[in-house]
């Protein structure tokens, strides 16, 4: 079962607990109680006294979590550039967590349980890794800084990052007094190369083509003059990131300038490439390439 709304510190011990099955462990004693039981006195009273002190015990339960879970008086902190973490499918992502410590804290009396929604991603308490929970998709990639927990670090290390992990990550912290809990989006993005432009010549047209490879997700490729018949395609290597081609085909009897855009919006890497052509007598030609990079932005 990888959901766990609670991870509960209570009377010195460790409780993993859902609401539903709190819900139903109360609602059953309940009705438990309410209904009669046919058999003598004596047996009566002693199952009656029984139920009466299994919902007490539930309910001192539910105030000693009554206790810690709505507390908030310290912080995880997360620095404003390290709130967006961007990770290359295959790399190795940092999702980075701060939290105050008090002197007299102990490793062992600390909760750290790191999730994507109700996905367990890592979970550490009784002073070590607790990955029996773990969501086995993560298995084997994820790790703590346990040598500085004690120092306020409960930052997160994953590796080998995949496409469908994109998304919000939060940490949750729980000591014996307070919980708290702060969140990292990963975008999984890379830029592209520099793309690459050749030119094929052919009796009655032209073939220009641009090549990019190592980025992802798929970008967005547009010839914007002259008018022609392009195709664009793409192919996932290795590491899962995209090689492009885009090639444009067109009749040339005049100069011309052929203009081509690509965009990858995750990264707004933006980059325009032109190539202007010169028809010759005969079969040749003569070309020129200029490139201009409008703007990458890294987060």
């Amino acid at each position: 079962m990888n959901r766990i709304l609670w991870i509960i510190y209570a009377s010195k011990k460790f409780y993993f607990i859902t609401m539903s099955e709190l819900t139903n462990s109360v609602w059953t004693l309940f009705c438990l109680q309410k209904t009669p039981i046919k058999t003598d006195m004596h047996a009566h009273l002693h199952i009656k006294i029984g139920l009466n002190l299994y919902l007490k015990a539930i309910f001192l339960f539910l105030h000693q979590v009554s206790r810690i879970l709505p507390a908030h008086s310290w912080s995880c902190e997360i620095s404003q550039d390290k709130r967006v973490v961007i990770g290359a499918p295959g790399d190795t992502a940092i999702f980075s967590c701060t939290f105050i410590v008090a002197e007299s804290q102990l490793l062992t009396n600390l909760i750290i349980n790191w999730q994507h929604g109700d996905t367990v991603v890592h979970s550490f308490y009784h002073g070590r890794d607790q990955l029996e929970k773990q969501s086995q998709s993560y298995k084997n990639r994820t790790h703590l800084f346990i040598d500085q927990i004690l120092s306020g670090n409960a930052s997160l290390s994953l590796t080998n990052v995949q496409p469908d992990e994109q998304g919000e990550y939060t940490c949750y912290i729980t000591s014996e007094q307070e919980t708290t809990s702060g969140s990292v989006t990963l975008i999984v993005a890379a830029p592209y190369d520099d793309p690459e432009l050749e030119v094929q010549y052919n009796c009655d047209n032209v073939v220009v083509t641009m090549t990019s490879t190592a980025g992802f997700p798929e970008p967005t490729v547009s010839w914007k003059q002259p008018r022609g018949r392009n195709v664009t395609t793409t192919q996932l290597d290795s590491k899962g990131r995209f090689r492009v081609q885009s090639n444009l085909t067109i009749n040339l009897s005049m100069t011309q300038t052929v203009v081509v855009e690509m965009t990858l919006k995750a990264l707004s890497q933006h980059i325009l490439k032109t190539i202007t052509l010169h028809p010759q007598t005969g079969t040749q030609w003569t070309f020129s390439i200029s490139i201009c990079i409008v703007g990458l932005s890294r987060r």
